[in-house]
């Protein structure tokens, strides 16, 4: 502050009333410093963030809107509704947690989302070459609520192009519950001639399967998913 107070007395400029937002700490309360991760907004444009969510989020470091509610402040309302008496005098902790959620709810409305994922899953190399705009608008909606970051989709798109069976107790202990596997015989079965499946004849044979085993919830599904994705946990069938 002295040093832009000698600058506005050299420009012979009215001094302002100056206010200071309070100090941002790292997740393990110190100042926020390069060890704790991104410096920069070319680092959060590269990582997948929208412009949107880091304003967002950076905004409420410190400082609260006057209505309670979402978090979720556009600029036209961080514009209007800022006041200075609203400003916390505690620390804020910088979380990347919270601005994952926020970047996870601007992706969901904005229509650069599909172009960011698009351009992701090109430099992965997991784009087929026939592509068209409606499968890339398949994947957001399948796997929205699985990712906070474009960059995290390549990994979890494996789940769904590839077939990799995990070395994990989870698996053991899905495929070892009695029945497991003769309902993944049944399951395959059901499959057997089938060219195309769509999500209403998926969940009818899912139904037949239910009522021929008995089984139900995490007994039923569990099973289906690690013959088909070969993991115990991810998107919804």
């Amino acid at each position: 502050t002295p040093k832009q107070v000698l600058i506005y007395e050299a420009l012979g400029r009215p001094i302002p009333s100056f206010a200071h937002l309070s100090t941002v700490f790292g997740s393990d309360q110190t100042r926020l410093s390069k060890r704790h991760g991104a410096t920069s907004v070319a680092q959060f444009r590269e990582a997948g963030y929208l412009p949107e969510a880091l304003m967002n989020y950076v905004a409420l470091l410190g400082w609260s809107p006057g209505a309670k509610g979402s978090e979720v402040v556009v600029p036209v309302r961080l514009i209007t509704e800022f006041r200075l008496d609203r400003v916390n005098k505690n620390p804020a902790v910088f979380d990347t947690g919270k601005l994952k959620f926020l970047n996870r709810q601007y992706m969901k409305e904005n229509p650069k989302t599909n172009l960011l994922v698009r351009e992701s899953l090109a430099k992965a190399g997991k784009l087929p070459e026939s592509s068209e705009d409606e499968w890339v608008q398949i994947v957001v909606d399948t796997l929205m609520g699985s990712f906070d970051l474009v960059e995290e989709l390549p990994s979890i798109m494996d789940a769904i192009l590839g077939f990799t069976i995990e070395g994990t107790s989870d698996i053991a202990e899905v495929l070892g519950d009695d029945g497991a596997v003769e309902l993944i015989r049944l399951f395959r079965e059901e499959l057997e001639g089938i060219s195309s499946l769509s999500v209403e004849g998926f969940r009818g044979i899912v139904g037949k399967l239910k009522q021929a085993t008995g089984r139900k919830g995490r007994q039923l599904f569990q099973p289906l998913r690690v013959s088909l994705t070969g993991r115990s946990s991810g998107p919804e069938l």
